[in-house]
């Protein structure tokens, strides 16, 4: 379910529950009209600094390279219960530091 905030400027929070259809269709809008990835990317094609098929290589090596980290994070083995602290507090004293 997505929630609008509020709007700047007015003195409640005004929230709207948007229907499934309404989500999609503003998930669409924002893809088209406001990722800045996407406007990014049209701006370096519509000036000539990249190629169409330049900014399709980057983009399957990016995706390619965020497959790879999730595969690698998902078949990490978890930490050992002793490191579940460690770099996360500076005053505690730690067996492995």
């Amino acid at each position: 379910m997505w929630i609008s905030s509020a709007e700047p400027g007015v003195p409640y929070n005004r929230t709207s529950i948007l229907t499934s259809k309404q989500q999609k269709e503003e998930e669409l809008d924002w893809k088209e009209n406001k990722d800045p990835i996407t406007l990014f990317s049209a701006y370096l094609a519509k000036e000539g600094i990249a190629t169409n098929e330049e900014l399709e290589a980057m983009q399957a090596k990016i995706k390619a390279d965020a497959d790879a980290a999730v595969e690698y994070a998902l078949s990490a083995k978890y930490p050992d219960a002793s490191e579940v602290d460690m770099h996360v507090f500076t005053d505690v004293a730690h067996a492995l530091a």
